[in-house]
């Protein structure tokens, strides 16, 4: 049987017209033979796709056609895809010129844009278009025998979701499951990235590192350089995790260089936070304001987020005992906040400040909320901070028990990465 056939199709146009088996099959088949074809079981005839076309209010050619490849379609589904995995900005264009098309017939290069539209939605978080998607993708997907094309975008998509969804162990597996599928050196190197990142939400700075440089020799080959830079960028924040500042400022610098090279703003900017989480953790405090703050300027200029470094920068005014300046810039960034992540990290913020103007039972309360936020969401990269975070203000408020359960969630969050 193959593993994307006609019923498929059918299934899913009968579910698109909210009709059950009874009453899409009254007059061509019975519910139990229209059963079977949805499943594969039986193959229709042209006869009865026709009937089905016309009481479904469809083209028959999009029940009769779809083993009817294009040429031109597929271009375009390579394009999707290829800046899916490395200019997200030029995505939207080519989405809009498939949905052009009334139909794709070819079933294979159906599934192949929607698994491709739905990457496009995870990576953009939009949530509410992307459940359309992944009720298409559970009629079409429902067993293991894929073609591997489709396999290799199905890996792809479940990765990122569960990446996003914070089920790291998931993500990390389909992503390897990907290389293995994976012969284009192309496709591996994004893929190695990913493995990156997650590695580093998991606490495993050197094997983040290790995926890391794999991925950058793959783009040094290729002159990547938009990619080269984003991958000394993200090295070097990745030593800094680790403290050591010496190799984390050695692979900043080298993306400053590919900056002036290819004078990317996005890399401009996150590379001065970067740059500021190293002076900060070296007390050099004004040099750490200074590339904060033009941080925060290259993000707005170009819509891009700025609250991670509004935070870094609020933190250096409360260790420099300048609250009013703290405060002043948590409500500039209260203003650019768009979702419940942003709002419970700058509230985490908030917390620091109230504990930092003696109120340690509020801030305690604040953070607890903020805590409770970050759980649910399953966010360990930012628990592990909040924890050693509120055990520090118990064990100031003598209430030892409490400071101790929560260094030992810190712990636990540790040895589970």
């Amino acid at each position: 049987m193959k593993a994307l056939h006609i019923g498929k199709r059918i299934k899913y146009l009968r579910q698109k017209n909210n009709l059950t088996l009874e009453l899409l099959g009254k007059g061509i088949v019975s519910s139990t033979h229209l059963s079977n074809l949805e499943s594969g079981r039986f193959t229709p005839s042209k006869d009865i796709l026709k009937m089905l076309s016309e009481k479904l209010g469809e083209e028959e050619d999009y029940l009769l056609l779809l083993d009817e490849y294009d040429e031109n379609l597929a271009e375009s589904i390579e394009k999707l895809e290829v800046s899916i995995l490395y200019n997200l900005s030029e995505t939207k264009e080519i989405i809009s010129k498939i949905e052009r098309r009334k139909y794709i017939f070819h079933i294979q290069q159906e599934v192949q844009f929607y698994l491709l539209k739905a990457c496009y939605l995870l990576k953009n978080r939009i949530y509410v278009e992307l459940e359309e998607y992944e009720i298409l993708i559970n009629i079409f997907i429902d067993d293991d025998d894929l073609p591997q094309n489709i396999k290799k975008l199905y890996f792809y998509y479940l990765g990122l979701k569960f990446y996003i969804r914070n089920e790291l162990e998931n993500s990390y597996n389909f992503f390897l499951k990907l290389i293995d599928l994976s012969s284009n050196n192309n496709f591996i190197a994004p893929y190695k990235y990913n493995l990156a990142l997650i590695c580093k939400k998991k606490f495993n700075y050197p094997m983040s590192i290790s995926f890391a440089k794999e991925a950058l020799e793959i783009y040094l080959d290729n002159q990547m350089w938009d990619k080269v830079g984003s991958t000394y960028n993200f090295i070097g924040v990745t030593y800094w995790e680790q403290n050591n500042f010496e190799k984390a400022m050695k692979y900043l610098e080298k993306a400053e260089k590919v900056q002036d090279l290819i004078n990317s703003k996005k890399l401009k900017a996150s590379v001065f936070h970067n740059l500021g989480l190293v002076y900060k953790s070296q007390n050099e405090y004004e040099h750490a304001i200074s590339c904060f703050s033009k941080s925060i300027d290259i993000k707005k200029g170009i819509n891009n987020n700025p609250i991670i470094s509004f935070r870094a920068l609020i933190d250096l005014y409360l260790i420099t005992n300048r609250t009013d300046l703290a405060m002043k810039e948590l409500e500039s960034a209260r203003q650019l906040a768009n979702n419940k992540i942003d709002f419970y990290l700058l509230q985490t913020i908030y917390s620091d400040i109230i504990e930092q103007n003696g109120d340690l039972d509020t801030s305690i309360t604040l953070l607890s909320e903020c805590i409770n936020f970050f759980e649910k969401e399953m966010d360990k990269y930012h628990l592990k901070n909040l924890y050693n975070t509120l055990g520090d203000r118990y064990y100031s408020k003598k209430k030892y028990k409490l400071a101790a359960i929560n260094y030992k969630k810190e712990l636990n969050l540790m040895e589970m990465s």
